[in-house]
């Protein structure tokens, strides 16, 4: 992990309209994989998730720096992973948006990007029901052996799911979770599962298949997910999806 030399406690100051992203404290903490970098007044950190503004936007020549960076470095790294797309993520609501726009030009000129539109939810895990959800089965290295059987594809999506967060399969049974939903015959109908787990807090990512959507499964797998991070004793879940995704809001909402 790259990082210059200013202070954890500074680099939390700079991210601070920025901590319902809980990969940058990852990230600043070693916990997950990523770079940092920073001037007195801004900064930017990389991670799975994508690639994360923080500080004042109006440090133009940081952002204009970051964009060598992101050219000579990132994208060509990501590009030998056959990683061909990126996602930029800087504050919303720090009364700073023309000034953020500015920024993103900067760091992002000559570069193809287009402009979207990111929810962040989160959930308190106090209160939730103590019954845990009909149809689910919790994900173990046990249980994926024994579905890659009845549905090969199904496991793989489960497996591509966790290594695109976690730095292994054994790091993501050490410290994560998740479930499956399964019909009868071993055929998954998807899958809910922690992207990342910090501290007391932890991020999810959840995908119904298409031929089971609109049956409440995604409800029931995310309901089933909560419940196992209150009972590891999280205090508290997140989760984002693209604003277009009305099943996955729909969802996050219910």
């Amino acid at each position: 992990m790259e990082q210059n030399a200013i202070d954890l406690a500074h680099l939390r100051s700079l991210f601070l309209h920025m901590d319902h992203h809980l990969s940058v404290e990852g990230v600043l903490t070693g916990v997950i994989e990523g770079s940092i970098h920073a001037s007195e007044r801004a900064a930017m950190v990389t991670s799975e998730q994508g690639i994360l503004l923080g500080g004042d936007p109006r440090d133009t020549r940081f952002f204009s720096d970051m964009n060598r960076v992101l050219r000579e470095e990132i994208l060509p790294a990501r590009q030998r992973q056959g990683k061909l797309d990126y996602v930029v993520f800087y504050p919303v609501g720090d009364g700073l948006a023309e000034a953020w726009e500015c920024a993103a030009d900067h760091l992002l000129d000559g570069l193809d990007a287009m402009t979207d539109h990111r929810m962040t939810f989160r959930h308190d895990l106090s209160g939730l029901p103590v019954d845990f959800p009909a149809g689910l089965e919790i994900v173990s290295p046990e249980l994926l052996a024994r579905l890659a059987r009845t549905d090969e594809a199904g496991v793989e999506s489960v497996q591509e799911e966790i290594r695109s967060s976690w730095t292994s399969d054994k790091s993501f049974f050490e410290r994560g979770f998740g479930t499956i939903a399964l019909g009868e015959e071993g055929q998954i109908f998807g899958w809910c599962l922690t992207d990342w787990v910090i501290g007391s807090l932890c991020e999810i990512g959840i995908e119904t298949f298409p031929s089971y959507r609109r049956k409440g499964w995604g409800k029931q797998m995310a309901a089933g997910t909560l419940l196992l991070a209150a009972q590891r004793g999280l205090t508290a879940a997140g989760w984002q999806c693209w604003s277009s995704n009305a099943g996955s809001i729909g969802t996050a909402r219910a």
